[in-house]
């Protein structure tokens, strides 16, 4: 059924203004005469209305300018920021662990005098590194670090020295995810000391600086190993 507004019909009654059942109202759709027009036909002529508008919008729509994505926006700020502050290097993720080393027992200590403790690890690409870990809720980092030591090598913080002086930081990608490894030194008290390994690491090794630096695989870590070997060798009195 049609409703059509007040106003006379007749010739000029096509630009009258109309509200059908289907909701459209327009001046452009009127019979010139409502009982001469089928229901069907006007239902299907409000539809194709309905159509054309929804097209005109849609071609509108993409002449405006469009705004940057914003996910896309932070994805640049993130990657550009994590070689320096900005978001994503405060998301990293972090890690602590300790340098393990001894003196070798021989009359005079120099350079040759100093190995390293390495772990390989069970999993990946059986990389070296020293016992490291992620930071657990209500932990400051060198607790961590301890944690991490007992767990993975087997010694406990009374068997070893934190030395004094020496705290580096790591900052590097792993599985496409930025991640901090913050290190100290500490000499094991007792030479003979036992490593137990845990089920992460599958061997571990006592090694000079060379040797060390060879099985590190990253340069990070081997410029790492040879800066803790530098200031060991620099306080000995």
């Amino acid at each position: 059924m049609v409703l059509l507004s007040s106003g006379p019909i007749g010739a000029g009654s096509a630009s009258t203004t109309t509200h059908c059942q289907c909701g459209v109202a327009n001046t452009r759709h009127v019979p010139r005469h409502p009982m001469v027009v089928s229901q069907k036909k006007h239902v299907l002529r409000c539809k194709l209305i309905l159509i054309k508008h929804q097209q005109r919008r849609h071609r509108d729509h993409q002449l405006l300018p469009q705004r940057p994505s914003l996910q896309l926006a932070l994805l640049s700020v993130s990657t550009s920021s994590f070689f320096g502050p900005g978001i994503l290097q405060t998301m990293a993720l972090r890690a602590c662990g300790l340098i393990i080393f001894r003196r070798r027992l021989i009359p005079k200590v120099d350079n040759a005098s100093i190995e390293f403790l390495l772990l390989q690890a069970s999993d990946g690409i059986h990389h070296w590194t020293p016992p490291k870990g992620h930071v657990e809720p209500g932990e400051n980092e060198l607790e961590t670090a301890l944690r991490e030591t007992q767990e993975e090598a087997g010694l406990k913080a009374s068997q070893l020295t934190i030395i004094e002086g020496f705290r580096r930081e790591l900052n590097y990608v792993a599985r496409e995810k930025p991640k901090t490894v913050i290190y100290w030194l500490a000499e094991v008290k007792d030479y003979d000391a036992e490593i137990r390994l845990s089920h992460e690491h599958q061997a571990y090794r006592w090694l000079g600086l060379e040797e060390a630096c060879q099985l590190a695989q990253f340069k990070d870590l081997e410029a790492l190993l040879q800066e803790g070997h530098q200031f060991l060798c620099s306080t000995v009195a």
